[in-house]
């Protein structure tokens, strides 16, 4: 029998007045704070939100006699506060953003520069290339390693340039089922089977 009124304490400390009166109190709280959810329909997640967090903190630390603010003070002159503030963080950002896409343009170029992912087959490329002077100042050797392109940047195929002057060929146009009138192009249909 003495062991059963032993087994159900927690700890060697009796709970004091402050700790009961605390733990009602808390509740209390909570239930006004669950009703206002309620009432509000905010859904239950915004309770994760660390901004829910930080608000009751800042309540709390406020102590008795708060008085919330009013729906025009919500409305308009927080509002405003908040978009302003909102705006700020923005342009920081940005400038963050401006600063990293500065870094990423000059190693873009440094990486053309190296020309490793160039495919040797592409001579047009190549040519284009060797018009421009590139002036090496102050550019170490090892930027531009004489070794061949990697397999995997390699082309699979032959690749052509279509030249958009030629004349269309009657029975290319019926094989893709378009018709050219002087009007507009005419959708004849799709040909599903195969005709060879």
């Amino acid at each position: 029998m003495l062991e059963d009124i032993l087994k159900g304490r927690k700890g060697g400390r009796q709970q004091t007045i402050d700790g009961i009166c605390k733990k009602e109190l808390r509740t209390k709280t909570c239930m006004e704070i669950g009703r206002w959810f309620y009432d509000a329909g905010i859904p239950f997640h915004a309770a994760t939100y660390d901004s829910f967090r930080i608000m009751l903190e800042v309540v709390a630390q406020y102590g008795p006699g708060f008085q919330a603010p009013t729906m025009h003070e919500v409305r308009v002159p927080l509002l405003t506060k908040e978009v302003e503030d909102t705006k700020t963080e923005m342009g920081n950002h940005k400038n963050e953003w401006r600063y990293m896409l500065g870094i990423f343009k000059k190693a873009f170029v440094l990486d053309t520069m190296c020309s490793l992912g160039i495919d040797e087959s592409n001579e047009w490329l190549m040519g284009l290339m060797d018009d421009d002077e590139i002036e090496g100042k102050g550019v170490s050797s090892s930027l531009t390693p004489k070794v061949p392109p990697p397999r995997r940047t390699q082309s699979k195929r032959l690749h052509q340039l279509i030249n958009e002057d030629d004349e269309y060929d009657e029975e290319m146009e019926e094989d893709f089922g378009v018709s050219e009138n002087d009007e507009e192009d005419v959708v004849l249909g799709i040909d599903v089977d195969d005709d060879d």
